[in-house]
């Protein structure tokens, strides 16, 4: 704990800059997320990745920003081996920053953003997603049906008229829809 803040909590270690020894030593087997709220340095991202690597089965989740210190996604270009990803930043105006993600991602979570106009058209480049959560965004929700290996998707928030983008999802075993 440093300065009122706690770098590891049960199923998930939280990470900010200055980056500590203990944020970057080897990930126990109980957790399943490494967090952070607040932009880090290029260098730190880095220095994350390459503990990342090491743990494919752990979610990366960047969220809250409080300081506004986190614009973009452009940080992910760190991150080319990343298998897990998770984003609830309001204040993002785009998801370009996702096209530095591997193809071969497995996991994705969207969440809501203040402006509704961002496109869902980069989910393309995503084939092999398994898991798929979507809050707030359905501009070219029609991306979603090129996903063939999805196996679970969540949607949240999403007004659509009908579910007939998801009718060639034959692999999808879990569907979760919340104020839809």
């Amino acid at each position: 704990m440093k300065h009122g803040r706690i770098d590891h909590v049960e199923g998930f270690r939280q990470v900010w800059s200055p980056l500590t020894k203990s944020m970057l030593a080897p990930i126990p087997g109980r957790f399943n997320r490494l967090q952070f709220d607040e932009a880090l340095k290029d260098g730190e991202y880095h220095r994350i990745a390459r503990l990342l690597d090491r743990h494919p089965a752990i979610t990366m989740r960047v969220y809250g920003d409080y300081k506004q210190s986190i614009n973009d996604l452009e940080f992910l270009r760190y991150f080319p081996k990343l298998r897990r990803f998770w984003v609830d930043l309001w204040r993002i105006d785009t998801f370009d920053g996702l096209l530095y993600l591997p193809a071969n991602l497995q996991h994705l979570h969207l969440g809501p953003t203040k402006t509704k106009a961002i496109s869902l058209q980069f989910l393309e480049k995503f084939a092999g997603l398994s898991l798929l959560t979507v809050a707030g965004h359905s501009k070219d929700f029609s991306a979603v049906s090129t996903l063939n290996r999805l196996g679970q998707l969540r949607m949240a928030g999403i007004p659509l008229s009908n579910l007939s983008h998801l009718t060639s999802l034959n692999r999808l075993q879990s569907l979760g829809i919340t104020s839809g």
